[in-house]
């Protein structure tokens, strides 16, 4: 109890990193080192015997990736910090008391709790009673208790007729709606069809409408990545969209009714 790790920065547009603080001595010492223009570091939590810092490396398109770094017994890096998760996966890490797992949270592209273990790769698992946008988890000293936020928001897509009575436009009536986040409408060239995303199945995606708002169709599946755009291509035929698998950014293209 006699030191802090914080989040700092040695200026201006320089990426965050981590640092202990000295509680008695106000010394300043660095821990980690992230790219210096693709990364940053975020929300530290030392393992029960203190001998390891679970941290957050975020990259430039704000995916996060769970680091593990090792420390020595005055609490100094040992070699370079070794990733536990997949891109894009991972933030707030909580220690099991044992030191033999970690709880994270994915509340972005992937929400709920996760499970994985640090003394080999293995494959998080989901923990199945904690949905949602779930954030900050937490394990109580006697290690039989979790405790973690849930951010619970509706978003909706609205509608405004533009010809209302006398010229004037009418009142906004909710259009395409789900218990998740709908957005980002565009109507297809023809006015007969709306692209738009959602995450109303779990993980965000590209869904189309008809322009009444029934016959909704999911029609990607990438199972966590960022999505956005969903715009018709001139002739209607295709549905131009962004995201970023492996947290490397590009520009998607799927047909108007379905496909690869």
């Amino acid at each position: 109890s006699r030191s802090l790790v914080s989040i700092d920065s040695e200026g201006s547009y320089k990426p965050t990193s981590l640092f202990l603080f000295s509680v008695e001595t106000r010394e300043k010492r660095r821990l980690t080192s992230p790219p210096a223009t693709t990364g940053s570091d975020s929300c530290p939590a030392f393992s029960p015997d203190g001998h390891t810092l679970a941290f957050t490396r975020y990259t430039s398109s704000g995916n996060g990736r769970l680091y593990l770094q090792t420390l020595s017994d005055d609490l100094k890096p040992i070699a370079e910090p070794e990733p536990l998760t997949p891109v894009g996966t991972a933030e707030s890490a909580a220690w099991t008391l044992d030191g033999n797992e970690i709880i994270f949270c994915s509340p972005g592209i992937s929400p709920g709790l996760w499970r994985t273990a640090v003394s080999k790769p293995a494959k998080p698992q989901k923990l199945a009673f904690a949905g949602g946008q779930v954030f900050e988890p937490a394990v109580s000293r006697q290690g039989n208790r979790l405790a973690y936020a849930v951010g619970r928001y509706d978003i909706n897509i609205w509608r405004v007729d533009l010809h209302g009575p006398g010229g004037k436009p009418g009142n906004p009536v909710q259009f395409i709606s789900s218990t998740q986040s709908d957005g980002q409408p565009s109507y297809s060239p023809d006015g007969k069809r709306i692209a738009f995303v959602s995450n109303r199945s779990g993980t965000f995606e590209i869904w189309v409408c008809d322009s009444d708002g029934s016959r909704h169709m999911k029609m990607t599946s990438f199972g966590g990545q960022l999505i956005l755009g969903a715009k018709w291509s001139p002739d209607g035929q295709n549905i131009a969209f962004f995201t970023n698998p492996g947290d490397n950014n590009d520009i998607y293209v799927i047909g108007a009714n379905g496909g690869t």
